[in-house]
């Protein structure tokens, strides 16, 4: 809800890693009476697909491809002239693989103006330390500090000590509450953890971000099944369900049927 509402889309390019992560993106772009279709025969496909809407950029098919994507993307629009914004949104299971990471590097590298979304849903953050990631994310992505920041590197750029000293103080200061040394080594401006579930707070961090030069990584925090207590308490369980009764949040018992594909090939 907040990319679609932040950004210009379809002209602005959202990419989705994997297809589960866009389900609510389908609904929110014109699919949603036919949301119950996904994986039925003539239904809506179970990712993005580009033949079945101008707001699906690629046709997704294995995991961990979004941020290359991502960098060509942005590369093509910057040759054209286009002042197209391009987000990648990647879950943390699928930046573990290698094509992440080297896309990531590549990022780096040629900085391209992009940005990189993680959708975390395996850790969690405490009231408090979370209340002051928010806040140090939403400043840190305002465009004073980025002002500050660039002006203090062109002032000071021609004396060392001082320089080095900025830099340290920077990286104490998000080093605090901010993981994210891994993207920053890597060339990314890196801005989170942030509640993934705080629509407002996602909007004025997104807004922020928007505008910002190079290659962007905001870290978003989330919880597996949210609001669906069955789902809460036992995510691996829920991650893939059949069809089941929401209101007991049981789950039918497997019937046996027919032997699986795997099992007819042994």
């Amino acid at each position: 809800m907040a990319l679609h509402y932040v950004y210009n889309t379809p002209f602005d390019q959202l990419i989705w890693d994997v297809g589960h992560q866009a389900y609510p993106h389908k609904i929110l772009t014109g699919r949603r009476d036919k949301i119950g279709t996904i994986r039925q025969k003539g239904g809506l496909h179970p990712f993005p697909w580009r033949g079945e809407s101008e707001y699906d950029v690629l046709s997704v098919g294995h995991s961990s491809t979004s941020i290359s994507a991502g960098i060509g993307i942005a590369v093509a629009a910057e040759k054209e002239g286009k002042d197209r914004r391009t987000v990648c949104v990647i879950g943390d299971g699928a930046i573990t693989a290698g094509m992440a990471f080297e896309a990531m590097n590549h990022a780096g590298d040629i900085r391209p103006d992009m940005l990189v979304i993680l959708n975390d849903n395996e850790m969690s953050i405490s009231e408090n330390v979370g209340a002051l990631n928010n806040h140090l994310a939403q400043l840190l992505s305002g465009k004073l500090y980025s002002s500050l920041r660039e002006g203090g590197k062109k002032v000071f750029s021609g004396v060392p000590p001082i320089k080095e000293l900025l830099k340290r103080t920077e990286e104490h200061i998000k080093g605090m509450v901010v993981p994210g040394t891994l993207f920053e080594e890597l060339g990314f401006n890196y801005i989170g953890p942030v509640d993934g579930h705080d629509v407002m707070g996602l909007i004025s961090t997104l807004k922020n971000m928007r505008d910002l030069k190079g290659p962007q990584f905001l870290h978003i925090m989330t919880k597996k099944g949210r609001g669906y207590e069955p789902a809460e308490k036992d995510p691996i369980t829920f991650h893939a369900v059949p069809k089941f009764d929401p209101s007991s949040g049981c789950l039918p018992k497997s019937s046996g049927g027919l032997p699986g594909y795997s099992k007819n090939l042994r």
